[in-house]
């Protein structure tokens, strides 16, 4: 489902057309995948090697298409977002 949701918020996000009706989604998107995800790549390092990188794709893609919807989220998602940047500089691989 991450690599969905990746792959769903770059292809919206290039076509005019779609992005405003997806921006609506992208909350959801966010709710239900990006805590979870979080805990699991952080939790191990040996594990989930492949859901790391799906996991800053989608968050480069909603930055880069949908800002505007970043910048309504809450205090604690906001925390998780510059979390997983922290996180992702600490990681050597």
């Amino acid at each position: 489902a991450l690599s969905l949701f990746a792959t769903l918020t770059e292809k919206l996000g290039q076509d005019k057309a779609a992005h405003n009706l997806a921006l609506a989604q992208i909350p959801r998107i966010f709710e239900h995948t990006f805590e979870v995800t979080l805990k699991a790549i952080t939790s191990n390092f040996e594990d989930f090697q492949e859901h790391r990188l799906v996991f800053f794709q989608l968050l480069k893609n909603i930055n880069e298409y949908f800002f505007e919807v970043m910048l309504e989220f809450s205090d604690h998602q906001t925390q998780m977002v510059v979390d997983s940047v922290v996180w992702a500089f600490r990681h050597t691989e």
